[in-house]
């Protein structure tokens, strides 16, 4: 069994680049962790207001804005209705 120390994190950016280091995996903003976040529980089906929550906004607006062209549903209306069967047919 893996025995994990915890200890509390005086400072965001001390934590992350301390994890960052722990990890091996290089160098990474906080920025793009935040946006990996949103889109993976996007892509997995979480409502946008629980991600909006899980990210700390105030407004759902702000979420949708953002990073409503990862929900899964974006734009899939849209794409129904086109008919690409007859689209081949007129060449």
């Amino acid at each position: 069994m893996i025995k994990e120390v915890v200890r509390q994190v005086k400072s965001v950016r001390t934590g992350v680049a301390n994890a960052e280091e722990r990890s091996g995996i290089g160098h990474v903003r906080m920025r793009d962790l935040r946006h990996s976040t949103a889109v993976m529980l996007l892509s997995a089906g979480i409502p946008i207001e629980k991600v909006a929550q899980v990210l700390g906004h105030s407004n759902i607006s702000v979420t949708y804005s953002a990073y409503g062209r990862y929900l899964p549903e974006h734009l899939q209306d849209a794409v129904i209705v086109l008919d690409f069967p007859s689209i081949s047919e007129m060449k």
